[in-house]
């Protein structure tokens, strides 16, 4: 894949075919869009800003952003897990090691590895929010108002 074209009409292909078909899903149940990574990993489009000098298409911030507005039409939740990972891309470009560079612009990063840890944020997110809603109920909260309060707080700052 080489011109902006191309890569467009890849991504067309992939929201049309993945992304749109399970956006409610992937919002309504949180979970994160595995099959839209694999098919944007396979089609190259993880490695959209990885400079061309260690396997990606060295494309800008200009292109990343063409990509997630697209997405974002079709599911707000797959355009959000996409920015993150062109924003972490952008600095790996600037300070990573060549190793670290070539294997995410190879996708060595697979969607299985990335919901791994995506999981695992969920499950913080959760500890997180009961710890908070026990201190709250220590305090004096009544039950609905710290479980709330406790959510928000976490939804907020997490």
């Amino acid at each position: 894949m080489g011109s902006a074209a191309e890569y467009q009409q890849s991504l067309q292909k992939i929201i049309d075919e993945v992304i749109a078909p399970s956006a409610a899903e992937v919002d309504q149940a949180a979970r994160f869009p595995s099959a839209a990574i694999d098919a944007m990993s396979k089609a190259g489009l993880l490695a959209l800003i990885s400079a061309k000098d260690v396997g990606g298409m060295g494309e800008g911030t200009r292109a990343a952003s063409y990509v997630v507005e697209k997405i974002a039409e079709a599911c707000g939740s797959t355009a959000m897990v996409v920015c993150m990972h062109y924003a972490a891309t952008a600095v790996i470009e600037k300070y990573g090691s060549d190793a670290v560079r070539r294997d995410i612009a190879a996708g060595e990063f697979s969607p299985g590895a990335i919901a791994t840890g995506f999981d695992k944020v969920q499950r913080l997110k959760d500890e997180m929010a009961q710890g908070r809603e026990l201190r709250l109920n220590r305090l004096g909260f009544r039950d609905g108002e710290s479980t709330r309060l406790a959510h928000l707080h976490t939804r907020n700052f997490m």
